[in-house]
């Protein structure tokens, strides 16, 4: 140990970090199954749900410079292309920057039939895109503080059924869930309300979320969470909200 002691750095590095999702520069992030499957949608609600992403795919099909936009900006890791995709995929980008007709051939004609294809069989694993992020979870952050200088009275400073983001605006519903998860009563609905305490002491970026531990247990409601990294979705979505709300008082947080 005294070996080890004497010859490691004095120094400690980031390991991890928040960030944005990969989809439109941030503002949107991917719903999963599981989320879908338990918010217990209707057909109708599903095609309200979707309709932005099958918007999306006739954009890419009849728009190059949506297609361009894509190209440039995409991460395919859950498409699962593998690197010839890729390779493939920067080609056509770079040959779409050439005033050379290259959106009339049948090259770009066959990798644009293939890519809406792809695009179809991810939505069709519950992958919607749906505005939101998924959010660092900071528990406690100012009772932390508090109780690092002796002086924590056991009180939090945001109230039981709220939390704290700064991506969304103050005193609306909003909707969190953590992935994967057992039943409908890991689904979370909470009021993002302002703080100005936290605001004081903590650089928080909109991909990190506050959250109360004290007399809540909504670390079991988001599936056994805790605070070494994990991150939840949260999404404004009136839709998934407003389903999710439908059933809430119904299912207790399973433990």
């Amino acid at each position: 140990l005294n070996t080890w002691l004497e010859n490691i750095y004095p120094y400690f590095g980031v390991v991890k970090y928040d960030k944005d999702t990969h989809y439109f520069n941030g503002r949107m992030v991917q719903a999963h199954y599981q989320l879908l499957n338990t918010l217990q949608l209707s057909k109708k609600e599903v095609q309200e749900i979707v309709q932005d992403g099958l918007d999306y795919i006739s954009l890419l099909n009849t728009d190059v410079d949506v297609m361009r936009y894509h190209l440039k900006f995409e991460d395919n890791e859950d498409l699962e292309i593998d690197n010839v995709m890729k390779d493939k995929n920067e080609v056509v980008y770079k040959m779409l920057n050439y005033d050379c007709d290259f959106d009339k051939t049948k090259i770009y004609y066959d990798f644009k039939k293939d890519l809406c294809r792809s695009y179809i069989k991810n939505m069709k694993r519950g992958h919607i895109l749906v505005d939101g992020t998924y959010a660092t979870l900071f528990g406690n952050p100012y009772e932390m503080l508090l109780q690092s200088i002796g002086k924590f009275d056991g009180n939090s400073v945001l109230p039981v059924g709220t939390v704290h983001n700064t991506r969304y605006e103050y005193n609306t519903d909003i909707l969190g869930c953590r992935s994967p998860h057992v039943t409908i009563g890991n689904i979370l609905v909470t009021k993002n309300i302002a703080c100005s305490l936290i605001d004081k002491y903590f650089n928080l970026t909109p991909n990190i979320i506050c959250i109360n531990s004290i007399n809540e247990n909504i670390l079991e409601r988001l599936s056994g969470s805790d605070f070494d990294s994990d991150t939840m979705l949260i999404t404004n979505n009136k839709i998934l909200i407003n389903a999710a709300k439908k059933n809430y008082h119904l299912f207790k947080v399973p433990t």
